[in-house]
């Protein structure tokens, strides 16, 4: 998912779940945090005020540059927090959803097929399980790390959805061929098949964002389809190196992929989760046809959310994940679309009347990611800077001293927490065994051993 998703649908899910705008804000941030917190901005040796060393915090680091290509392929980073695994039959103990959790058929000869990312797996079922039980232990010692601990869960929670099918290794299982489908229907209903112009390239284009897709050999979670997980309208059909039958496809040889349905399930799912996690009580979602209520009506159909034994979901918010993007570049493609359609509605309902993404504006600017580094960067005071991390010093602010909707401190701890859960929860399933000592020899897991104990105690 991107930043549409990430950010805006975490937004919504948390206020129509109940939660305070303040908090909601907290939870979307983090959420979005993860794919934004880069070593090129924050790779520093963090020091508390009182001296004590933290060394280089910077659990969830998407990088850059060409000098961070080294660890480009770390699976301590894509499999926690992107790719949950989920393509087994847990050895003991439930899945999240029974009926719902599927395991893909596939080759003999493919590696690692259990580390395949799905949806109502049984490390799903533990995760949010977790959360719900994390978040309100910890929620009156640090109420900024409790928020920030939900928000990465619901990065996670949800990627098992649109990240379904591909795993956090730099494995040939997620490789997909040449040839990408789009599944169209013309006005009359009509469904029509057609080949997407999909470019795999090395230099990545602004103005082709859309279009692009990594070269055959970059094999890195879903790097071969480019970005065409994370479009929440699309319908596709790819060849994944993986497949050996797909039931739910009418195209011989290629997997179908219904992202309108799978995106309805994580928003609906979302919702569910977070009002599990902030009442303790698990409501029905029931989506509701609000295609002929003006502004007030949906307004007042939310108002009575809070008081009911439901959560009725507008299917305003439905829409806007299945209506098609035209799909183009960076600034003006499918994504930025989409994210002001999600703004726009969140605005005009009252859910959003603080927007950090696009501040007073009604489209996004093009420095907004790096406003939105700066904000999580002025948690801290740098002391030394060097073109070589290992020499650049920080201090990290009292989290009184930051600020509390960018609190790059609480974000850290909150990110320590969930690694080491999800680590040890995979060492516990025997049908992962055969992936756990590369995910422990992978840098943002090994060279961070320091800080996550840091956060474990801090947080027991």
């Amino acid at each position: 998912m991107d930043f549409d998703f990430h950010y805006y649908a975490t937004q919504g899910a948390a206020r129509i779940s109940g939660w305070d705008e303040k908090d909601a804000n907290i939870i979307a941030n983090a959420a979005l945090f993860i794919d934004y917190c880069d070593w090129s901005t924050f790779g520093y040796y963090f020091s508390l005020d009182d001296k004590r060393e933290l060394g280089f915090p910077v659990l969830t680091s998407q990088f850059a540059t060409w000098t961070e290509l080294l660890h480009k392929a770390d699976c301590s980073i894509w499999t926690p927090f992107h790719f949950l695994p989920g393509n087994f039959i847990p050895t003991s103990g439930p899945v999240y959803n029974e009926g719902l959790h599927k395991v893909r058929k596939t080759k003999k000869d493919s590696t690692n097929v259990e580390y395949l990312c799905r949806p109502y797996s049984s490390l799903v079922k533990k995760m949010m399980d977790h959360t719900h039980q994390k978040y309100n232990k910890i929620k009156d010692q640090d109420r900024i790390t409790a928020l920030n601990l939900v928000g990465v869960r619901m990065h996670t929670f949800i990627d098992t959805w649109a990240h379904q099918d591909f795993c956090g290794f730099d494995n040939s299982i997620n490789d997909c061929g040449l040839s990408v489908k789009q599944r169209v229907y013309e006005k009359d209903g009509q469904k029509k098949i057609k080949k997407l112009d999909i470019v795999f390239t090395e230099k990545f284009a602004s103005d082709r964002y859309d279009f692009e897709a990594a070269p055959p050999g970059a094999n890195i979670g879903h790097g071969r389809m480019g970005h065409l997980p994370d479009m929440s309208w699309l319908q596709m059909y790819y060849q994944p190196e993986w497949l050996l039958s797909d039931d739910n496809s009418d195209l011989e040889g290629y997997c179908y992929r219904d992202n309108p349905q799978q995106y309805q399930e994580a928003f609906l799912n979302m919702i569910s989760e977070l009002c599990y996690i902030r009442t303790g009580t698990k409501k029905f979602i029931e989506i509701v046809d609000s295609s002929k209520m003006n502004t007030q009506q949906i307004k007042d159909l939310l108002g009575k959310n809070s008081d009911s034994n439901k959560i009725q979901v507008p299917s305003v918010f439905i829409d806007i994940l299945a209506k098609p993007r035209k799909m183009g570049g960076l600034r003006n493609g499918a994504f930025p679309q989409a994210a002001n359609a999600w703004a726009d509605t969140l605005k005009e309902l009252g859910l959003l009347t603080k927007d950090f993404l696009r501040g007073e504006k009604d489209s996004f600017p093009d420095d907004w990611e790096k406003t939105l580094k700066m904000r999580f960067k002025a948690g801290f005071d740098v002391q030394t800077e060097s073109v070589w991390p290992i020499y650049s010093y920080a201090t990290l602010k009292k989290k009184a001293d930051a600020l509390e909707d960018f609190c790059f401190l609480s974000f850290q701890e909150a990110a320590a927490l969930h690694l080491d859960f999800v680590v040890n929860a995979i060492q516990e399933e025997p049908k992962l065994a055969g992936g756990v000592k590369e995910i422990k020899d992978a840098w943002s897991y090994k060279y961070n051993e320091f800080f996550r104990k840091y956060a474990t105690n801090k947080f027991k």
